[in-house]
């Protein structure tokens, strides 16, 4: 008898995947609530819809609601389930049996969090700021109207994925009995990266936030910190002072204790948040833990004896538990990412989490499974609460290891491998590296739909994380003037290439390179570095640095961290890190794919080394993906994206196994 093999991972499947994206424990820990994303192809966009488990693993039940559910939290009784569900404008709804409208939102908040009486919420909500306008003449009667100009005196005054900024986050409460929504803040209260953290004060008298008090804010967005709003008057103290990143207020379940994460600004491009704790009147300010690296989720356990911590380290997500005294015991690894439906194996700091007796409930992820709920108890045992996508486990996948590699200087790196499905290390496969973004980013070796359907495709993929990635030495991270990126990293890529090639056959005529953002001007350097590669993909990237300095949406962040100097002080060191730089030793057919609402990397920046490859009649194409921001997050979008990648790949070859280092 015949056994029917398992088939591969298609494109189509994009559909059938589901991702928690984040987790809320009722009180007493009995019932789970999470919000799943699924590609919707009718819509083509992530569709979001909660779901409810018991901790026991049973009785789930998924819940149609108005709109798509965006926040959800417990009251602190466990009567009140609250989510903002995004329909005309949003919607709040208590859910239980039945679900009831409490009040309408003007848009979705982008913070929310329940008193400790559980009769208000606090949230932060934006409003739009008071428009400048001329006097114009009157039309002439039948005269097409038209769109009126935008005018903005704002050092941000656009992000990517939100595109014009035309509003302010403001602090509101509302009272879950009358719907009554009142506005506690004016003016402009800025909220950028460092904004997160919602609270209140255990008797209901202050709300805790996150913002700066500064005037000039705008020129200094790495000083943020933790704010007191006084309900009553309005008034607002400041809680901490320190010239830095303070974040996430949380507050003990005694009342008594303010834990949240922060570090001191010190002018480097990547900070390193460690633990935090004072007293709930802003007292007795402490660093509880630090752990080397940047800390990125922290939750009180539910007795208060200390608090369950998040980080990377050695390209895993991790969990521990921190003590009152500040000791740190890891306790697991293996999270997923929360908050987004990622197709390539970031990992990052932050992880969705929420305190049961005992332990915690988190995302977990594997090279085979994206996503699963887990119960994780204090002592580090685990206990699955469901699983979300069983197709999986009856797909052939491939296989995904770690391989350790020394870099041409010996410095000691990682990078994640996978293979085809049924690899045979005695046939000589293509190879494409992936380079991954941040730069001060990192891979996983959980589920990548983008890796795996490269891997069905007969693909050997190769995923290095290069010096500074997330979780390695973070001494490569020092101010700019001692840090050069890229530099070294190009080293480590090909390093990686190298220890693989020593592992199993590679096919030298078929070796591909690839990334975004950083890793898209990683991939431009490469080629400018080397004609090794028979085809690259470089998506979203710098090409150069003096024109991308002064259009992408974080310029004021940049300045004296990425470089020391500003461009038009240091036009040199500028261009001797662009790829553009490189671009006559560029002989290497690249596909360069932009988004047109891409203000991340702006679309000049792929077009400069489009034009540029077109005038030295190097093979090269263009991709734009229509409506997209820095990440395309369209579903039929991402899949055409990543058929085109490789029919790129499929249609270029090397006729020799000549390599000719540049």
């Amino acid at each position: 008898m015949t056994r029917t093999l398992a088939r591969k991972l298609a494109p189509v499947d994009l559909f059938d995947i589901e991702m928690a994206l984040n987790v809320a424990a009722s009180p007493d820990g009995a019932t789970i609530a999470s919000i799943v994303a699924r590609a919707d192809p009718m819509t083509d966009a992530f569709g979001h819809r909660l779901w409810l488990v018991g901790r026991d693993g049973t009785n789930l039940r998924k819940v149609d609601l108005p709109g798509e559910p965006a926040l959800c939290r417990w009251s602190p009784d466990g009567s009140l389930l609250v989510v903002v569900s995004g329909q005309d404008g949003a919607q709040l709804l208590r859910v239980g049996h039945d679900t009831t409208k409490i009040a309408h939102l003007p848009e979705v908040p982008a913070a929310m969090a329940v008193s400790r009486d559980g009769r208000r919420l606090a949230l932060r909500i934006n409003v739009a700021e008071e428009k400048v306008t001329v006097a114009l003449p009157d039309r002439p009667a039948g005269a097409k109207p038209s769109e009126p100009a935008f005018y903005t005196e704002r050092v941000d005054w656009r992000l990517d994925g939100v595109g014009v900024q035309d509003s302010y986050a403001q602090v509101f409460a509302l009272d879950l009995g009358s719907g009554a929504l009142e506005q506690l803040t004016f003016g402009q209260t800025p909220s950028g990266y460092y904004s997160e953290g919602l609270a209140w004060s255990a008797d209901g008298g202050s709300i805790l936030f996150v913002s700066q008090l500064r005037a000039d804010w705008h020129k200094d967005p790495f000083d943020t910190d933790i704010l007191a709003l006084h309900v009553a008057t309005r008034g607002i103290t400041s809680l901490t002072s320190r010239h830095g990143v303070d974040m996430d207020p949380k507050l003990s379940p005694d009342g008594g204790w303010i834990a949240w994460r922060g570090f001191d600004d010190n002018g480097e491009f990547h900070g390193n948040p460690a633990l935090h704790l004072m007293r709930a009147d802003g007292t007795g300010s402490q660093v509880l833990a630090e752990v080397g690296q940047g800390i990125g989720t922290h939750v009180w356990a539910d007795d208060g004896q200390g608090l369950y911590i998040t980080y990377v380290r050695d390209a895993a997500h991790r969990l521990a538990f921190v003590d009152m005294q500040g000791k740190v015991t890891e306790i697991a690894s293996g999270l997923a990412q929360a908050g987004a439906f990622e197709i390539e194996p970031y990992i990052v700091a932050s992880a969705a989490l929420a305190a049961v007796p005992g332990g915690v409930v988190a995302i977990l992820a594997t090279a085979t499974d994206p996503c699963q709920l887990v119960e994780i108890a204090r002592d580090g045992t685990q206990r699955g609460l469901t699983q979300m996508n069983p197709q999986l486990r009856d797909m052939d996948l491939g296989r995904t290891e770690s391989v350790a590699f020394v870099s041409s200087d010996g410095t000691a790196l990682q990078t994640w491998v996978t293979y085809p499905p049924r690899h045979d290390p005695a046939h000589a496969c293509p190879v494409i590296v992936q380079i991954h973004g941040g730069p001060s980013a990192a891979y996983g070796g959980h589920f990548s739909w983008r890796i795996q359907r490269y891997a069905a495709d007969g693909f050997i993929v190769v995923a290095p994380n290069y010096r500074g990635s997330l979780g390695t030495d973070m001494a490569f991270y020092q101010r700019a003037e001692h840090w050069v990126f890229p530099d070294l990293e190009y080293d480590d890529v090909m390093a990686a290439l190298d220890a693989v090639g020593g592992l199993t056959r590679i096919d030298q005529n078929r070796l591909y390179v690839s990334g975004q953002s950083a890793g898209g001007l990683m991939s431009a350097w490469v080629i400018g570095k080397t004609d090794r590669f028979a085809a690259a993909v470089v998506c979203a990237p710098v090409i150069n640095y003096i024109s991308h300095f002064l259009t992408h949406d974080l310029y004021s962040s940049y300045v004296g961290r990425y470089f020391a100097k500003l461009p038009w002080e240091d036009f040199a060191g500028h261009w001797a890190r662009s790829p553009l730089s490189l671009v006559a030793n560029v002989t290497t057919p690249t596909l360069i794919i932009q988004g047109d609402r891409d203000s991340r990397t702006p679309m000049s920046e792929g077009l400069q080394l489009y034009h540029a490859l077109k005038l030295r009649d190097v093979d090269s194409a263009l991709l734009i993906l229509p409506g997209s921001f820095h990440v395309t997050t369209r579903p039929m979008q991402i899949i055409e994206e990543h058929q085109h990648m490789v029919r790129w790949f499929q249609h270029h070859e090397k006729s020799d196994n000549s390599q000719q280092e540049g």
